[in-house]
């Protein structure tokens, strides 16, 4: 999980919207809420609170960056909602298509390097 958090963090600072000058930091949104740096750290009792604020946060959101932020993480905890749905803009949704696409081949390249799928190894 902590290298999913560091592309994470990695490709939000790259994310660029039109509409915002300023992008969310992982961090922030971390300790927010989790009260943690950390996802690892987080207490699995304290996500389903968590994700329900950050669902709630989400509709009410109108910054693009933002709300792409929030979705990342939703995504990470496998609580997103659909892109059509999340995003009214195409380009929005195309960079969460690129995103998810980072993360599957971050999961892939991870299991490699820790030997998993390697053979049966």
């Amino acid at each position: 999980m902590a290298h999913l958090q560091c592309r994470l963090k990695r490709h939000l600072h790259r994310r660029q919207t039109g509409l915002a000058s300023e992008v969310m930091d992982m961090d922030n949104l971390l300790r927010r809420y989790f009260g943690a740096d950390d996802l690892a750290a987080v207490n699995v009792k304290a996500i389903p609170a968590a994700t329900d604020r950050m669902l709630v946060d989400f509709g009410l959101v109108k910054d693009r960056s933002e709300k792409f932020a929030l979705w990342t993480l939703l995504h990470l905890l496998d609580a997103a909602p659909d892109l059509d749905v999340a995003f009214e803009n195409e380009e929005d949704r195309e960079a969460a298509r690129n995103f998810m696409d980072l993360m599957i081949m971050a999961e892939r390249n991870g299991a490699g390097q820790n030997g998993a799928g390697q053979n049966g190894q």
